[in-house]
């Protein structure tokens, strides 16, 4: 994924190009940094001027009637809407689900589900603390213990812990 294929996304495409003629070639940290500052001041100005627009219809006095209101008083207008939801369509299709991340988002959860079978297997692997609430390999319980200890888990603690009871050293890059 390259700065240049976010210019034909929606919504983000004119802030990329905006930004480009306004500003030419950037270092990327001070792009992406304009860029976020035109989006966000785009969707800001949006939000606020429906917010605005359906707060003179509506003219709420109270609390309760703010409440009664049968929508959203907040919100975007319908076409920022839909480019917000256009934009989140196209980073899911190029970014999201974009090989270069999908590969270590496979071999995470490859990692995570080596990590809890070879656990709840063998509580005894787990620290003393953790494996004295298990109830025997495979059962219900240890499957809980297991799942709340991996759940506490930073990604470096997963990669050593899975280093540890495997014999592996695993990278996720």
């Amino acid at each position: 994924f390259e700065i240049a294929d976010l210019a034909e996304a929606p919504l983000a495409g004119n802030h990329v190009r905006a930004v480009t003629a306004r500003h030419g070639k950037l270092e990327l940290s001070r792009f992406i940094g304009e860029l976020i500052r035109t989006l966000m001041s785009a969707l800001t100005d949006d939000v606020l001027a429906q917010t605005r627009l359906r707060l003179g219809k509506a003219r709420p006095q109270t609390a309760g009637e703010v409440r009664a209101v049968p929508h959203a008083l907040a919100a975007f207008s319908p076409p920022m809407l839909e480019e917000v939801r256009n934009l989140k369509a196209f980073l899911f299709a190029h970014m999201y689900r974009h090989p270069r991340v999908m590969g270590p988002m496979n071999r995470a959860q490859d990692l995570v589900t080596e990590l809890f079978q070879r656990l709840t297997g063998d509580p005894g692997l787990l620290p003393a603390d953790w494996a004295a609430q298990c109830r025997g390999a495979d059962a219900a319980e240890t499957r809980r213990v297991v799942r709340d200890y991996i759940a506490g888990m930073t990604d470096n603690y997963a990669l050593a812990e899975h280093g540890r009871v495997t014999g592996k050293k695993v990278s996720l890059d």
